[in-house]
């Protein structure tokens, strides 16, 4: 993988950890209310650029325990939550979402790497 794909990787981590920092339209305890397009727009952004093995390895089981990859199913579950009275908003839990967006940038260049050898 690219340094240049990676620190742009990181860039949209770190967009959309501001995101969900600063995006809240509601926030109750650690849940945030935030418009669907506001993390639709970078989470695509961010998932055009992974590398086409780490999204394999998303599925196969002998990769489940890889942190980036435990990292990126927790994250796409905080922030990807439905929120039953309004369908263009999430339900993000804020607290998972910052922690697995920093894991994913502590830990993603190794992962690939990881997983790129053995896949």
């Amino acid at each position: 993988m690219e340094i240049e794909d990676l620190e742009q990787i990181k860039h949209y981590l770190k967009s959309l950890q501001k995101v969900v920092t600063y995006g809240a339209d509601f926030k109750l305890f650690t849940n945030y209310l935030i418009k669907k397009n506001k993390i639709d727009d970078t989470y695509v952004c961010f998932l055009s650029l992974l590398p086409k093995s780490f999204k394999t390895a998303i599925n196969i089981k002998k990769f489940e325990k890889v942190p980036s990859i435990v990292y990126y199913k927790i994250l796409f579950d905080s922030i990807k939550g439905k929120f039953i009275l309004n369908n263009g908003v999430y339900l993000v839990n804020y607290e998972k979402a910052v922690n697995c967006i920093n894991g994913l940038i502590n830990n993603l260049a190794k992962d690939i790497e990881f997983i790129e050898k053995n896949l």
